[in-house]
């Protein structure tokens, strides 16, 4: 009878210390910093570039699974694959292209080990101005041209 309950205490004891360590990280768990943004702030549509996100957490908790990429006009979801995780100060990569002439805001934002996402990044501002061919240069001059022909001079 004594070895039945000394076998519950421990019991009790030892379910106590499981479930005081999972409130324990609960509640002193930061979620992780919102991702650092770095890459082009400008280009060409149709052109793929590179842009660098640095996650971080203020736990130092190396396990961050899914980046949220919100480039202004689609958001990606990147995730680190299957059984592996981010560890603290990693950059990924995400490629992008833009098919439409404007200014974007990327945003992003990292979920943590316990589920929690971090805030949203500060905006990184992008401009994909839009972009005039040499040859509408070329047909307005020689409109000019064949209305000012005196311009020919100066610019042949």
């Amino acid at each position: 009878m004594k070895k039945k309950i000394i076998m519950i205490i421990i019991s009790v004891i030892f379910i106590f210390s499981i479930s005081s360590a999972v409130v324990y990280a609960d509640f002193f768990n930061s979620p992780p910093n919102p991702p650092l943004i770095d890459g082009p702030i400008s280009g060409q549509t149709g052109v793929t570039y590179s842009y660098y996100f640095t996650l971080t957490d203020p736990n130092y908790d190396d396990l961050m699974f899914n980046l949220e990429v919100d480039f202004g006009n689609n958001v990606i979801t990147e995730d680190c694959g299957c059984d592996k995780s981010w560890t603290n100060g990693t950059i990924v990569e995400v490629p992008y292209q833009w098919s439409q002439s404007s200014d974007y805001e990327i945003r992003a934002r990292v979920q943590g080990e316990y589920g929690d996402w971090s805030e949203w990044s500060e905006p990184y501002i992008v401009t994909m101005p839009r972009v005039l061919s040499y040859s509408y240069f070329q047909h307005i001059i020689n409109r000019l041209i064949s209305t000012f022909p005196f311009l020919s001079e100066i610019f042949f």
